[in-house]
């Protein structure tokens, strides 16, 4: 019988929003953290690590709409 901490939770899409990614992330991050003597197995390493660079790799993480890194208004700046 597998122990809650290491169940199966199914990897979030490449999409996910910040809310959704940590929510999968947030276990094995306390884990190595806290635990790491105990181990981490390679397929839960490998399904971290993939989540982690889906998220910081997608459009949302780079600011393509100007209002997500604050410079909606930025031409304000250089009027001369």
């Amino acid at each position: 019988m597998a122990s809650p901490s290491s169940a199966v939770f199914p990897m979030p899409p490449a999409t996910a929003d910040l809310a959704t990614t940590w929510s999968f992330l947030e276990e094995g991050v306390d884990h190595i953290m806290t635990k790491l003597q105990t181990g981490v197995s390679y397929s839960k390493y490998m399904s971290l690590y993939t989540v982690a660079y889906n998220y910081c790799t997608s459009s949302k993480m780079h600011g393509t709409n100007a209002d997500s890194v604050g410079m909606a208004n930025r031409s304000t700046f250089f009027r001369f």
